[in-house]
């Protein structure tokens, strides 16, 4: 298996080294501009896409050669109340295509061991706060909708530190659903989970 193109634009050479520099891999561009001629181009006899790539689903199969399979975002993944069994479903969706149904089991059973892990550890008691870090800025991520943090809210039943109205999904940092924290530190993107 090849990979062919990608959105070479969104990746991190950190990350990605591999594939983030290498030319020989079409760019489709970013989520919000995809090069939808550079797809066509490529010719994909499979594509996997991601959730920012979910709203071009019927253009990308418009281009798709004839028996080309795209595996499908699921929406699963959009729900942090379903989203670990999403996670569980794509990885055996992705191990039944690369014939490695026992290393996508693998991981699987390594997502619920952390589960259980994690859930052991917790006493159901402390008061627990998500940050997510984005631009510089280290906001305050709701339990019930906040990106890459609502998620484990959900799995764990974690007591919430602070509740706010108007959650926010996204990254951005919508003054009127999220709270920016007053320090600012210079940072990446990142998530942390912090118990008080």
């Amino acid at each position: 298996m090849e990979l062919d193109v990608a959105a070479r634009g969104l990746m991190q050479p950190h990350i990605h080294e591999v594939y983030a520099d290498d030319e020989d891999i079409l760019d489709t561009g970013n989520h919000q501009e995809p090069d939808f001629e550079v797809f066509a181009a490529a010719e994909p006899d499979l594509v996997i896409t991601g959730q920012r790539y979910s709203q071009y689903y019927d253009d990308m199969a418009a281009l798709m050669p004839e028996g080309g399979v795209i595996l499908e975002w699921s929406e699963a993944l959009e729900d942090p109340e379903t989203l670990f069994d999403g996670l569980r479903e794509q990885a055996q969706s992705i191990g039944t295509i690369f014939a490695a149904e026992d290393e996508a089991q693998a991981l699987i059973d390594d997502l619920d061991a952390a589960i259980e892990r994690a859930s052991e550890a917790y006493n159901g008691e402390d008061t627990v706060m998500g940050l997510l870090t984005s631009g510089g800025d280290i906001n305050y991520a709701g339990p019930n909708e906040g990106r890459a943090v609502a998620e484990i809210f959900q799995e764990l039943d974690l007591e919430p530190a602070l509740e706010v109205e108007d959650e926010s999904s996204d990254h951005e940092g919508m003054t009127s659903r999220w709270r920016p924290l007053p320090t600012r530190i210079r940072t990446g993107s990142s998530c942390w989970i912090a118990t008080a």
